[in-house]
């Protein structure tokens, strides 16, 4: 499934992490929200009527709120060249046991995620070391560092 996002924001990690987080809203939520402010009162004439609208106020101030956050290295964020106002799209994929598809644990996603962090450091983009996955989560089953295993498919990819 692939889904369309606009970027609204981008700001730097709050735990002062070498990290970028980059906010993310449906296309349909940023045109519903382009006046910035609601009158709270000009659009109502008595308080009766605002009194019946609030549900309504409370309810799109919350809806129009919910955003997508991704946390992105600053080396992937400048790779991506995205700024606010992009349009991007993220494809969501659910493993199929029965594929080719890695399943892995958190423990090893976790590291799975280091190795390709430091790849991505070290230069080497995505569509290079893809090829490797089998690799890699081999080399984290045999319990090697994410230091070693991205050394190592480094390595080989040169």
């Amino acid at each position: 499934m692939r889904k369309e996002y606009i970027v609204i924001r981008i700001d730097a990690a709050p735990d002062n992490s070498p990290q970028v987080l980059v906010s993310l809203a449906e296309p349909k939520d940023v045109r519903e929200k382009q006046p910035t402010t609601i009158p709270m009162f000009g659009g109502f004439g008595s308080m009766d009527d605002l009194m019946k609208n609030l549900n309504k106020i409370i309810t799109s101030q919350m809806m129009s709120s919910f955003t997508t956050t991704l946390k992105l290295s600053i080396k992937e964020y400048e790779d991506s060249g995205i700024k606010v106002g992009d349009k991007i799209y993220l494809d969501i994929i659910k493993p199929d046991i029965l594929s080719n598809e890695i399943i892995l644990n958190a423990e090893q996603m976790q590291k799975y995620e280091e190795v390709m962090s430091i790849l991505t450091d070290l230069g080497v983009k995505p569509n290079e070391w893809a090829s490797k996955r089998n690799d890699i989560v081999e080399m984290i089953n045999r319990g090697l560092s994410a230091k070693e295993i991205a050394d190592a498919i480094a390595k080989s990819l040169k």
